[in-house]
């Protein structure tokens, strides 16, 4: 059994690992957004072949990153008896 303080605990480690990510991928929307690398040279304004291809690993990696770190998070005992 979970003991009271040892929940607050545990909760306090989640709060600040959410916080954590949501900083992080507010900082490279930022980063990204900002001219500071793709943006400058206008790699962006010119959308062709190969910009749209990187614009979709962008957003493939943006969805299931997270979806993937979920799941295997969930199932990790599962895995760990594998």
């Amino acid at each position: 059994m979970i003991s009271p303080g040892n929940l607050r605990a545990r909760r306090a480690v989640i709060a600040f690992l959410w916080l954590s990510a949501v900083v992080t991928i507010v900082y490279w929307v930022v980063f990204f957004s900002s001219g500071e690398v793709h943006l400058e040279n206008g790699m962006y304004t010119r959308m062709n072949a190969a910009m749209a291809g990187e614009v979709v690993i962008n957003l493939w990696c943006v969805s299931l990153g997270p979806f993937l770190l979920v799941y295997f998070w969930r199932h990790r005992r599962d895995l760990k008896t594998a």
